[in-house]
């Protein structure tokens, strides 16, 4: 069964060595599907996607192929489900790391923070750790650093906020944010106290750091 119009469905019937292609492809998939369904949900989420497609693709039965598509769309509410406890639980541990180093470098007298927090490429997850961290330290100028992989070389985010005080004495967060990541042509935007910028690769994580911290000193020196 194929669409070919908008309300217009096509209908082909087989039989013989066609029809027994078909079972067998059926058949073939039903196995693979199930078997994923029964793999560990790490494991399953990179085969979700090459699976779909190929259900989607395959020339089986009519009434076989929805109830595929179901099946894995279920496995992959399962994978999607696993994965946003574990960012969760992943994001509490990411918050106490950056808390403990924002007071080492209040401690150390240093005049902001930036700090890996290795959380991907998820904004939400990353803004709950720049919220903890503001909350706590209200005083420290901060910059949360993730990569789209660990050392993967990828893609960076730097969320930044930043106290009233610091942005009177000319810290502001887009101006910071951008200066980390000139090197790899980094783009964002948001407010004077807190925004965002992204670069689609970054090959020298501590070089960015880098940059941030010293842009900081100058502006607040």
């Amino acid at each position: 069964e194929t669409a070919i119009a908008k309300g217009v469905r096509r209908m082909v019937a087989v039989t013989r060595g066609a029809a027994a292609s078909a079972e067998k492809k059926g058949a073939e998939l039903a196995s693979r599907v199930k078997s994923l369904a029964g793999t560990a949900l790490s494991e399953a989420a990179p085969l979700l996607g090459s699976l779909r497609e190929e259900v989607d693709a395959s020339e089986i039965s009519a009434g076989l192929k929805p109830v595929l598509r179901d099946e894995v769309t279920a496995v992959g509410k399962k994978v999607m489900e696993k994965k946003k406890k574990e960012m969760a639980a992943l994001t509490d541990v990411r918050i106490q790391s950056a808390k403990e180093a924002a007071q080492q470098a209040i401690s150390e007298g240093a005049k902001s923070l930036v700090h890996v927090v290795s959380l991907g490429l998820d904004a939400k997850l990353i803004n709950k750790v720049v919220n903890a961290v503001s909350k706590d330290y209200p005083e420290l100028p901060f910059m949360a650093v993730s990569e789209e992989e660990p050392g993967s070389k990828g893609a960076v985010l730097c969320v930044s906020w930043i106290p009233k005080q610091q942005v009177e004495a000319g810290l502001i967060a887009s101006e910071w944010n951008s200066a980390a990541l000139a090197k790899w042509g980094g783009k964002g935007g948001g407010k004077p106290n807190s925004a965002q910028a992204r670069a689609t690769t970054c090959d020298d994580l501590e070089a960015l750091k880098q940059s941030a911290r010293e842009f900081a000193t100058t502006k607040l020196t």
